[in-house]
């Protein structure tokens, strides 16, 4: 099913011992197995939930901002949150979230805001590109809003501000 109260559907009937998230909306997706034997018993197994990362391209970005294309990123895209009141936020029921960010030799500074609190400053400076997570866990399953906000901050060493955003993940 999607997320936590979503409505169930077959994602595999037959044989099948593996199922896989590629195809599936990003999000929280939870599963539960249901075994059948020859006589026709069924027993079904507990519900277990997975994150499936969404491609920064499924996002609604506020703000000035930019897609550029990355060859080692997801979906091979990133959106680089480029100037005043930029910003790009998710919403999960989870107990762990995550945003994939690029690292780079132009890399700003990023405000992380969880629940509406802020609580990171993130520093995307890479003397080369490369993928950086940040993730943060909770102790139950509860909805939360995550929010990543330009700060126009930079470390001495780059070239610019930008703050690029690859993915997210819950």
């Amino acid at each position: 099913r999607a997320g936590l109260d979503g409505s169930w559907r077959a994602a595999a009937s037959g044989p099948a011992t593996r199922w896989s998230s590629v195809g599936e909306a990003g999000g929280t997706v939870c599963v539960r197995v249901t075994a059948v034997d020859v006589a026709g018993n069924t027993t079904m197994g507990p519900v277990r939930c997975v994150g499936v990362r969404m491609d920064d391209r499924e996002l609604a970005p506020v703000g000035p901002i930019r897609r550029v294309r990355s060859a080692g990123a997801v979906d091979r895209t990133i959106t680089v949150l480029d100037g005043s009141g930029s910003a790009i936020a998710f919403e999960a029921t989870t107990r762990k979230v995550g945003v994939l960010f690029e690292r780079s030799p132009d890399g700003g500074k990023a405000w992380i805001v969880v629940d509406g609190v802020a609580v990171r400053t993130f520093d995307t400076f890479g003397a080369t590109r490369s993928p950086v997570w940040w993730t943060r866990s909770f102790p139950t399953v509860d909805p939360h809003v995550v929010e990543v906000r330009w700060t126009g901050g930079h470390a001495s060493q780059s070239s610019g501000h930008g703050i690029r955003v690859d993915a997210v993940a819950s």
